[in-house]
């Protein structure tokens, strides 16, 4: 693993408690579930709080932010790469889908992987409808999102080596 989670869990605890870290995540993670309920539930807002106290009560999620462990930046890489390719505005949403699909991929390798090899295959589909199918040819996002795991793959190594330089 990176060893940006260890820088994450050092800067969010303030130096005093693991508590804040956990708050942290759990900030990270109630956005991004209340962003995926406003995607897909069109109810009043009162409905949609109804319906995320009854997710995180009966599933793991709570659980699972409530670890100490990079494993929840895989959930969170996931969703911000959803919402990166399905709502494409460029505005405080996408910065910080950005920012936490950035932390995902240097907390987590696989997500890393995936992103990559996701975006790859997005492109090839884009090309193959454009040439057979006569479609529509939006490229734009996929580069972007592209750019932003192209440029983490440049930007991972050089924090590994800045912190095994440092110790």
């Amino acid at each position: 693993r990176f060893s940006f989670y260890s820088f994450f869990v050092r800067h969010t605890s303030l130096a005093t408690t693991l508590w804040f870290t956990l708050v942290a995540q759990a900030i990270m993670m109630s956005y991004l579930l209340w962003q995926l309920l406003n995607k897909f539930l069109n109810f009043k807002r009162h409905i949609k709080l109804i319906f995320f106290v009854v997710v995180v009560y009966l599933t793991g999620i709570s659980l699972f932010v409530g670890q100490i462990t990079p494993d929840i930046f895989a959930a969170m890489g996931a969703l911000a790469f959803f919402f990166l390719l399905t709502d494409f505005r460029f505005n405080f949403r996408f910065v910080f889908n950005a920012l936490i699909l950035l932390a995902s991929c240097l907390a987590h390798n696989s997500i890393l992987l995936i992103s990559t090899l996701l975006i790859l295959l997005l492109i090839i589909h884009e090309i193959y409808k454009r040439l057979f199918h006569k479609g529509e040819f939006n490229l734009q996002k996929h580069l972007v999102l592209l750019t932003l795991v192209a440029c983490i793959w440049f930007i991972s190594p050089a924090i590994e080596s800045f912190s095994n330089n440092k110790t």
